[in-house]
């Protein structure tokens, strides 16, 4: 499974980026090669784990994200919103990736509409939030991701994520593990 949930879409648009930051800041062309690095070399390391720290699912998803940043700017905002509380606490590995990069594939992210994801953790619950920034043109979608988000959670005989799109914002809450 989590070979097949990296999209090759990312790799391709990250290399895009990175192409373009090559010419205009060289310094951050460097960075970025390394957090893509980063980012893959963790990929390969969890792909036989059923879980991981979340403080681990973190860090990889901050490689993700600084990825992402560099191609949108301003218009994509992450707020991680998490305390100290998470130290015992298990994933299942690119969890969190999988539901940033949801968002971004099917969201407009522009000047006029940025987009904002939180992510958030109650004791419980990690819940991740985006609003809904609707492209105009239908995103092909197989829903890939969350079905396995979801088979993730199956195997685990733990709750299966809950999905809320009440049409301003998309929310999914992960349960969080102990094991």
């Amino acid at each position: 499974i989590l070979r097949n949930q990296v999209n090759p879409h990312f790799l391709f648009n990250s290399l895009n980026a990175l192409n373009a930051l090559i010419e205009i800041d060289p310094k951050t062309a460097v960075s970025y090669v390394e957090h893509l690095a980063d980012f893959y070399r963790n990929v390969l390391s969890y792909r036989d784990k059923k879980l991981i720290s979340l403080q681990e699912e973190i860090e990889l998803l901050k490689h993700y994200l600084f990825l992402q940043e560099k191609r949108f700017g301003k218009n994509l905002v992450v707020e991680i919103n998490i305390g100290k509380e998470i130290e015992n606490l298990n994933i299942p590995p690119l969890s969190l990736q999988i539901l940033c990069e949801n968002a971004i594939k099917h969201n407009v992210i522009s000047n006029r509409s940025p987009l904002k994801i939180e992510i958030n953790f109650d004791g419980k619950y990690l819940e991740v939030k985006n609003n809904i920034n609707e492209k105009s043109e239908r995103v092909d979608s197989t829903g890939l991701g969350l079905k396995n988000l979801n088979e993730k959670y199956h195997l685990l005989n733990k709750s299966l994520p809950i999905i809320i799109n009440n049409g301003k914002y998309f929310i999914v809450s992960l349960e969080l593990l102990n094991e």
